[in-house]
């Protein structure tokens, strides 16, 4: 590559290693497995065969926003010095993670047929692990199809509020109260129809209090969830039995909450009881399990 073909602002350079500065926060993973075999790659090829991506810093360091994996194999294999591509303009925090995300999100597809074809070209053994491949991935390739949601081609639509400072701090109290009675860890996407019933609830509820703003009627919605959280608990509770096995939200029980010094009285009784029952961190909510048998059986 001629310096030329370069885009503008763009240079090439032989950087010491100790010039390089490798990120503190990399979205991009790699098991020691695959690190170790990217090791042994660098060190037969002699050097790096993709030129990773810097910005110079002020302090005239080389910053690794793309690439810091071949760096740090580079580094493995005892190189002093490897080749880097860089640019030494004026970036922002935010522009230089925007390259960095921008490098590691754009990436191809394998038609696994000619992939497997190539592989078998190959042959040689030492050749076939310098790939990266083996016969086990490529079955596993043919056997397995995942289609991203992202060529699912489902209809969605994204929709932003802005709140004012007050507003914001009471959203987030909200929302955290929210997702704590969520007991699944999955995360799951709304039918388009339900979109379309918050913005209808938005709408009513504006109208309602004589509100345009969404962000405003959103907290008013909020503040409703937030005044019906006590009568949660007739979905699992019927006043006698369980209507179910499952794990309920301990807010369903309480509402919003107790006052600090009655729960700090609770907060000591149960103390008491996991230390005299010896119960396990997270087996906590036993101690509650404990007192309340007591006082039913009394």
């Amino acid at each position: 590559m001629t310096t030329s073909s370069l885009p503008e602002g763009v240079k090439l350079k032989s950087v010491s290693v100790k010039q390089l500065e490798l990120l503190e926060k990399n979205a991009r993973f790699m098991t020691s497995e695959t690190f170790k075999r990217l090791v042994e790659n660098v060190k037969r090829d002699g050097g790096l065969t993709s030129v990773p991506f810097c910005w110079r810093t002020p302090e005239k360091k080389y910053r690794v926003l793309s690439g810091n994996h071949r760096v740090m194999a580079g580094m493995e294999a005892g190189f002093e010095e490897i080749v880097v591509m860089y640019t030494d303009k004026d970036l922002s925090h935010k522009e230089q993670v925007a390259i960095q995300l921008s490098h590691n999100a754009i990436s191809g597809e394998d038609d696994e047929a000619i992939l497997a074809e190539l592989y078998q070209e190959i042959g040689d053994v030492d050749l076939k692990a310098y790939s990266g491949l083996d016969d086990a991935t490529l079955k596993q390739m043919s056997e397995v199809k995942i289609i991203p949601l992202s060529e699912a081609s489902l209809e969605f639509r994204t929709v932003a509020f802005m709140f004012l400072p007050e507003e914001a701090d009471n959203m987030k109290e909200l929302f955290e109260e929210s997702l704590k009675l969520a007991a699944a860890k999955d995360v799951y996407l709304a039918r388009f129809a339900d979109y379309d019933r918050l913005l209808d609830s938005l709408t009513q509820l504006g109208g309602a209090h004589n509100v345009s703003n969404s962000a405003t009627a959103m907290t008013i919605m909020l503040n409703m969830f937030e005044r019906a959280l006590p009568h949660l608990s007739k979905v699992w509770f019927d006043g006698e039995h369980a209507r179910h096995k499952g794990w309920i939200p301990i807010e369903t029980m309480f509402g919003n909450g107790m006052p600090a010094e009655s729960a700090a009285k609770v907060a000591k009784a149960v103390a008491k009881v996991v230390g005299r029952e010896e119960l396990k961190p997270s087996e906590t909510w036993k101690a509650l399990e404990r007192m309340a048998e007591k006082y039913l059986d009394a």
